[in-house]
């Protein structure tokens, strides 16, 4: 596993006392969407403030899913640290990260999009305000059912006027800050539906992104296909079927439109927020971490969703500002966003339960006090594909039915994952070395996948084979 070169943890993080936290998690955005982070085609003033005044992960990723619901997966692994093949969707069993900041004396409150289980929202917040369903099938700005819990107990409301889902989850996070007056240290959690489908028009936003003629001025990702290089199993899915395949150029680069939009829309909320923090003083005393559940394709690789394993679908945006964070920080080294769990328990100076939280805090790499050292990531879909990283190589083995399919990438000198070089008959030896680290991996991680492993065609037999894919109609 992984080990920090970090000997010991920055006092000036923590100050005479815990800082507050603000974690803020988008859905469906893309590590790339940042324009500080090298995207000239959006706007995010506010990121780019979080990314001026903080550090950036340049590599952090989800691990995968073990459904077509890759943002259960991904929420599910951040509020257990748990990784892909321990999580369970519903939290059940598990000490949620809002449970044991409470226990380190934190006040817990959240507002936005929960989707792991009525029972862990009660666990996880002392007192929440608008939460919302994990899809918004009629739209942001539809009267979509919203929650919240007080005294112990859930009550059910509705979004009437109604208000766009960005605004309500932002205006109620702000509201927060302006009256929040408790003694303790709090934790906010503002779990953003936006930029998830269906992408909802916010004109005063997208216009940004039209020309004069309303058409779309967002160029098509540098790895745009009009169908997927191999057969990925996924393309029945909800996210794949938002647009006709082979996919037309026009119609992917219209959506685009849209979804920056929606992006820079909820930008604007994560800039009011800080401006909150400022304006009551709070700003020097609160960690603030900006993430989103898993990346999307749209229409890299002839994809439109996250059921995939190239790099646009893994990686996460993950920004870091607060007291002892190295400001206009970066690092490379790959990271995983359950690790946050870890992570904010050192924040809280506390040791999380034994036998649930895996991985490594990475709060040494935003202090600059340590540096990440892991060599190797593990990536899975359900029974579909395995990913693993080392180095500049990525290897991807996908089964299908029938049909197996192997996928080589350097991702030094292609990082966008254009040029399969597994045919090449002089790196035959370099695909075969990246099956025996992913059989390392497999093990290391406990993943025991039959569905998948029998079929792959490589690898010894599993110790404990179980199904990975327990709730494959999911589609979120």
């Amino acid at each position: 596993m992984l080990r920090w070169s970090c000997c010991l943890l920055l006092v000036s993080v923590l100050h005479a006392a815990r800082p507050n936290i603000i974690l803020i998690e988008s859905d469906d955005q893309r590590a790339d969407s940042i324009a500080a982070l090298g995207n000239p085609s959006i706007r995010t003033p506010a990121l780019d403030r979080l990314a001026k005044e903080g550090f950036a992960f340049l590599n952090a990723r989800n691990q995968g899913s073990n459904n077509g619901a890759v943002c259960v997966a991904s929420r599910s692994m951040c509020h257990s640290g748990q990784s892909l093949w321990h999580y369970d969707d519903n939290l059940k069993g598990r000490v949620t990260l809002g449970e044991f900041l409470q226990a380190q004396g934190y006040h817990t409150y959240g507002t936005g999009k929960w989707h792991n289980g009525k029972e862990a929202m009660k666990r996880s917040f002392i007192a929440a305000d608008r939460i919302t369903a994990g899809f918004l099938p009629k739209g942001h700005d539809s009267a979509f059912a919203i929650q919240s819990i007080h005294n112990g107990k859930v009550l059910a409301g509705q979004n009437l006027a109604p208000k766009h889902s960005t605004d309500l989850i932002g205006q109620t996070a702000v509201d927060f800050l302006i009256t929040y007056e408790g003694e303790k240290p709090f934790f906010l959690y503002v779990g953003f539906n936006a930029p998830h489908d269906p992408y909802t028009r916010v004109p005063e936003f997208e216009a940004a992104y039209r020309d004069a003629d309303g058409r779309s001025k967002v160029p098509l990702f540098d790895n745009f296909l009009p169908q997927p290089p191999v057969d990925p199993g996924v393309m029945a899915i909800r996210d794949e079927v938002l647009l006709p395949h082979p996919l037309e150029p026009e119609a992917v680069r219209h959506q685009n439109a849209i979804y920056y939009g929606m992006i820079t829309h909820l930008d604007s909320w994560v800039g009011k927020i800080l401006d909150q923090l400022q304006h009551k003083g709070l700003a020097d005393n609160t960690l603030v971490i900006f993430t989103s559940d898993h990346g999307l394709a749209r229409g890299s690789h002839g994809l439109l969703g996250k059921q995939n394993l190239y790099e646009h679908s893994l990686r996460v945006p993950m920004l870091l500002r607060g007291p002892g964070i190295k400001a206009g920080g970066r690092s490379t080294s790959p990271i995983y966003n359950f690790e946050l769990y870890r992570t904010l328990a050192e924040v809280a100076a506390a040791t999380p339960k034994a036998g649930q939280v895996e991985g490594e805090s990475f709060l040494p790499i935003a202090t600059g006090s340590g540096k990440g050292e892991r060599k190797i990531v593990y990536d899975g879909y359900t029974n579909l594909m395995r990913a693993v990283v080392e180095g500049d190589w990525k290897l991807i083995e996908t089964h299908v039915k029938t049909v197996r399919s192997t996928q080589l990438f350097n991702l030094a000198a292609d990082p966008s994952e254009m040029k399969n070089l597994a045919a090449d008959p002089a790196l035959a030896e370099k695909i075969h070395h990246l099956r025996e680290q992913m059989i390392v991996q497999r093990e290391l991680w406990q993943d025991q996948d039959s569905a998948f492993w029998t079929q792959i065609g490589f690898g010894p037999e599993l110790k404990s084979p179980k199904s990975s894919n327990p709730s494959k109609s999911r589609e979120f």
